[in-house]
């Protein structure tokens, strides 16, 4: 007796948390009808990655950097271009001159006018020296000349360092960093790209496998609902007591409770895969996202060598890291060489001329029968040198 009243009490106790869990059910389903699409998109898995590069914030992004690296280079480059100056004025002047000279000339002052010109042309070369290439010229007229007087000179000056600041590896070193940083630039946006790619092909097989598996959780509901049945056909008959009903019922409920669950995992790898291909997030708000490129399984044969040596080759954060440290080892051989003393050789020649015109100035001039030329070096210490010492502690 006691035996029945406990069976009594489970199945109605068993009876009222299979009732709640079918409200449960009944008002989850009605929520997600109401939210459910009531569109469908194919979409292939080419076609979520060539979404997701197109409309990626964050490869929008990153992709100005590599433009902005090989400008850098451009203006690292700059530090070459030749400096083209030139310039013309005109000075007259009115000059008292002294008792003397006053009697001599018979004149109380000196008038004279002068038109002065020049040109030059300066740079840098490639192991550190600089050079100027000038040209000048006078024209000078007054109470002392009765016609005008041309003078002046075209000459070139050289100054090459022989100790620091000397070399084609030294003088490169900003160029050579601006590359690596244009390369860093250059596999960090690759390293995005293939990241964002990762990202949408994991996105778009959960997608498929939530769905899968949504599939098989009716599979699953639907064999519960059929054993139901039957045992409650077999209860009827005598063949089955109740608390086996109960149980059945059990099974339907936790069924129902797994594909609601498997239903909201659908529509959340769906958001998933909706934020890493949509620039905006209205764009398929309301569309349902049903993925065609199933996974295909195939055995393919590895080769670890040749895999390790593509990856050595190919990979962005590989290479990114490569390129990093060969930025850091060009920056701490220039400030090694900027420890030393500057050492520089010098040396100038210009030729002069005069002439009564200008083509007889010019022809004496690019005679060079009238030359002046200079040659030397100049030392440069800096005392304490801790701007250089203060860049090279890590060394």
């Amino acid at each position: 007796m006691n035996r029945s009243i406990r069976s009594l009490f489970i199945a109605a106790h068993w009876r009222t948390f299979v009732a709640g869990l079918a409200l449960l059910s009944v008002a989850s389903v009605a929520c997600a009808s109401g939210d459910a699409a009531n569109q469908t998109k194919s979409l292939s898995l080419r076609e979520c990655v060539e979404r997701a590069l197109e409309n990626n914030l964050e490869i929008k992004s990153e992709r100005i950097n590599p433009s902005i690296g090989s400008w850098g280079v451009i203006n690292a480059q700059g530090v070459y271009d030749p400096l083209l100056s030139g310039g013309i004025n005109y000075r007259d002047s009115d000059a008292p001159t002294d008792p003397n000279q006053s009697k001599s000339l018979g004149l109380s002052s000196l008038k004279q006018q002068q038109l002065n010109s020049n040109i030059g042309l300066a740079g840098k070369l490639p192991t550190g020296a600089s050079y100027d290439l000038s040209g000048n010229s006078t024209r000078t007229s007054g109470d002392l000349t009765s016609n005008f007087v041309y003078t002046g000179s075209a000459g070139v000056s050289l100054t090459q360092p022989i100790l620091k600041n000397f070399g084609l590896g030294i003088n490169a070193a900003t160029i050579r960093i601006a590359r690596e940083s244009q390369s860093i630039a250059l596999q960090t946006f690759v390293q995005l790209v293939m990241t964002k790619i990762n990202e949408v092909s994991i996105a778009y097989y959960e997608l498929i496998f939530a769905i899968e598996n949504h599939k098989s959780a009716l599979e699953t509901r639907a064999l519960a609902q059929q054993l139901l049945d039957e045992n409650r056909k077999r209860e009827q008959v005598g063949t089955m007591s109740p608390l086996d009903v109960i149980q059945a019922e059990s099974g339907v409920a936790g069924s129902e409770q797994n594909v609601i669950t498997t239903a909201r995992a659908i529509k959340d790898n769906e958001n998933t895969l909706k934020r890493l291909i949509c620039q905006r997030v209205t764009e398929l708000r309301g569309i349902s996202l049903v993925p065609v490129d199933y996974p295909l399984v195939q055995m393919v044969a590895m080769d670890v060598d040749l895999a390790t040596n593509t990856a050595l080759e190919k990979r962005a954060d590989y290479l990114s890291l490569k390129h990093a440290l060969e930025k850091q080892n060009i920056s701490v051989q220039f400030d090694r060489n900027q420890l030393w003393p500057e050492i520089d050789l010098q040396g100038s020649y210009a030729a002069n001329g005069r002439g009564g015109s200008f083509e007889t100035f010019a022809e004496r001039t690019a005679g060079g029968n009238t030359p002046t030329w200079a040659i030397g070096v100049l030392l440069t210490v800096p005392l304490g040198n801790r701007a250089a010492r203060a860049n090279s502690k890590h060394l």
